[in-house]
């Protein structure tokens, strides 16, 4: 674990992603508050949310969520909500094209759902622990096993406003639940936002300072997390999103702003946990950048503010034309020693 502590503690001044192109997705009209991406696996299929304005809408919610799909190019753009709710929000998606996610009802109250990659069936990922049923849960992080992770409350004083600061993450194979909590002397809050095909989990919590400030962590389960050290780039603020096997994961630094429809400004970071550091995203014409999903292949997603408004984009690796020529090259070797190999014996 020693690696990931090197990797964050790297200067800022390392070069910007390079073979990227980023692709813009937004909702279509009517006009939306925002679109994000939260999400993308290892074929190219994306998953995530936009927000259209609702005057109705409970202080501490910006308006009302259909989720969608995408393709990584931006082709293919699909909504869909959950029968019988008021609002749909996407958070992940596996290779399956199984998706994580939170349908809402009309009183704001939020269960966690798996959606079938196979036939867009819903099952409930609703925690019921100890006997206590939670009234409110989200499921947020999708591994290709079918693990899911996320968060829930139980408490009846928490408001759409407020849910953080009662959360209590978990980790559940689709029957069996496993409570996610921060030591509490260290802070509380606690949300469990992905799990890799290793189970290794990443997650968020709250500390116990006045101002409560949002601090990510790693770790395998219950009982044995480790927060992540402080934010390299001064941020008082951060979080940790998903971690693929490679040791690719997004990263966050969180500068607290009421001037910002979110309530702070991010810059948004690629970290790589087996030695190559931090490298800044770079959206063009951003004026702040949060990351989100990430696939094994690299390609990442998020959300940017520019002066028109919150769009969500999709990162994609492009080989640059002398990676290309060592790819072709390699191929055609490949081509030739199978070639000399000649058949292989039945």
């Amino acid at each position: 674990m020693k690696t990931l502590f090197a990797a964050l503690a790297l200067a800022v001044a390392t070069p910007a992603l390079a073979g990227y192109t980023y692709v813009t997705v937004d909702a279509p009209a009517p006009a939306t508050l925002g679109t994000i991406v939260t999400s993308i696996n290892d074929l190219g299929k994306a998953t995530g949310y936009y927000v259209t304005f609702n005057p109705s809408a409970p202080p501490g919610a910006f308006g009302d969520y259909t989720a969608f799909t995408v393709n990584a190019d931006g082709s293919g753009f699909t909504s869909f909500s959950r029968p019988g709710y008021a609002q749909t929000g996407a958070a992940g998606i596996n290779n399956a094209g199984d998706i994580s996610g939170v349908s809402l009802t009309a009183a704001n109250v939020g269960t966690g759902f798996i959606r079938s990659g196979v036939d867009g069936s819903y099952r409930d990922i609703d925690p019921n622990l100890g006997g206590i049923t939670a009234n409110y849960s989200e499921a947020i992080g999708i591994n290709n096993s079918g693990w899911a992770t996320g968060f829930y409350t139980n408490d009846a004083a928490a408001t759409v406003a407020t849910l953080e600061f009662y959360a209590h993450g978990f980790i559940t194979d689709g029957t069996h639940y496993f409570t996610v909590d921060i030591d509490p002397s260290i802070g509380f809050g606690t949300r469990v936002i992905s799990i890799n095909d290793a189970g290794i989990i990443t997650g968020t919590y709250l500390d116990n300072t006045p101002d409560h400030f949002r601090h990510p962590f790693f770790g395998t389960g219950p009982g044995s997390l480790t927060p992540l050290p402080a934010d390299p780039f001064g941020a008082p603020a951060a979080e940790l999103g998903n971690i693929t096997l490679s040791g690719k994961a997004t990263y966050n630094s969180l500068f607290p702003t009421p001037a910002s429809p979110l309530g702070y400004v991010t810059a948004g970071f690629i970290v790589d946990f087996n030695g190559s550091g931090v490298e800044p995203v770079n959206v063009p014409g951003a004026l702040f950048t949060e990351t989100f999903g990430i696939n094994e292949r690299g390609d990442f997603t998020g959300l940017y503010l520019d002066g028109a408004g919150l769009h969500g984009f999709i990162a994609s690796f492009i080989p640059e034309p002398a990676t290309w020529t060592l790819l072709l090259a390699g191929f055609g070797l490949s081509g030739a020693a199978l070639r000399r190999r000649g058949p292989l014996a039945a």
